[in-house]
């Protein structure tokens, strides 16, 4: 099955969120799943490193919070190229 995770943290912060994605993926991926992770890149570049997506972003100002506004993107269309069969958004800062 393909899972993509999609998150606002993780990998290079420490927190609840990026513990639980990384644990996640490792589990799903040692039961046989294709897992892939989309985030947010650090600056307005988007890219693929392995098994990640980032999305270009930009930080909001005095708190280490990144927002993205992307919807004409190679990345995202490699997304939708890969029609992944779940999508799960686990995130720090929802306010839903």
């Amino acid at each position: 099955m393909k899972i993509l995770l999609t998150t606002d943290t993780y990998e290079n912060q420490v927190c609840g969120v990026s513990s639980s994605i990384a644990t996640l993926k490792g589990e799903l991926i040692n039961q046989g799943h294709d897992v892939k992770v989309l985030l947010m890149s650090r600056n307005h570049k988007s890219k693929i490193i392995k098994d990640n997506y980032l999305i270009g972003s930009f930080s909001l100002p005095f708190i280490d919070f990144r927002q993205s506004f992307r919807y004409n993107d190679k990345v995202l269309d490699e997304i939708i190229s890969w029609n992944p069969d779940i999508i799960h958004v686990q995130t720090e800062w929802y306010a839903g």
